[in-house]
């Protein structure tokens, strides 16, 4: 079965090869598709902040692997650590030290920071403005509502067209009988009766 919006058939590799020629080259659309398609693939935590900060992914992809992190009971081992490099590490130390002793969101009762919690403060040490990335959320999503509404607008208003270009071809028609028979035209009272056998009998008993 065909998936949305196309075919693609490639490998890790070749999808990080493609973004990476999409970051370079400014091709916004082609990294969105590469961003997509590595979604589905069983990448590493530790290997997918790497692939996407090396091609400046945005925060709404790069933050979430920075949360699971913090969410962990331990943080990044030796290994990830010497793949995701010394300065991203530290920054994911600093996020779960913070977390220890900041006041939490919410009830005030709670000692375990929520991913709300662990995102603000993510968000912060990187420098992204987290209000700012949840506001553009909040416009691309009324932008898409605001155009539902106006393309569903649109189908009605082509649908309700029709009824008034029927009786348009109605008025034609009726004109065009009495230009060629007079007064003993034929003329369909409604679109129902219009070509049926009704009128095809009249305009034969005329001819004859």
């Amino acid at each position: 079965m065909f998936r949305v919006y196309g075919v693609y058939n490639a490998t890790l590799t070749e999808w990080t090869a493609i973004l990476k020629f999409a970051y370079e080259y400014k091709f916004p659309e082609v990294k969105r598709l590469a961003i997509r398609e590595l979604e589905n693939f069983d990448i590493s935590l530790a290997e997918r902040i790497v692939i996407y900060q090396n091609h400046a992914v945005e925060p709404l992809f790069l933050v979430p692997l920075y949360v699971k992190f913090c969410m962990r009971d331990d943080g990044p081992t030796d290994e990830e650590t010497s793949i995701i490099g010394i300065k991203t590490a530290l920054i994911i130390f600093r996020a779960r030290e913070r977390l220890r002793f900041q006041p939490l969101s919410g009830n005030k009762d709670r000692s375990v920071p929520d991913e709300n919690d662990i995102t603000r403060t993510i968000y912060s040490l990187l420098g992204f403005d987290y209000n700012g990335q949840i506001g553009l959320a909040r416009v691309t999503f009324l932008l898409i509502l605001l155009y539902l509404v106006r393309y569903s607008t649109l189908i009605r208003f082509v649908f309700l067209s029709k009824v008034p270009r029927r009786r348009e071809t109605r008025d034609v028609a009726r004109r065009s009988s009495e230009a060629a028979f007079g007064d003993q035209a034929v003329v369909p009272e409604n679109e129902t009766n219009f070509g049926g056998t009704g009128n095809v009998a009249s305009f034969s008993s005329l001819m004859g």
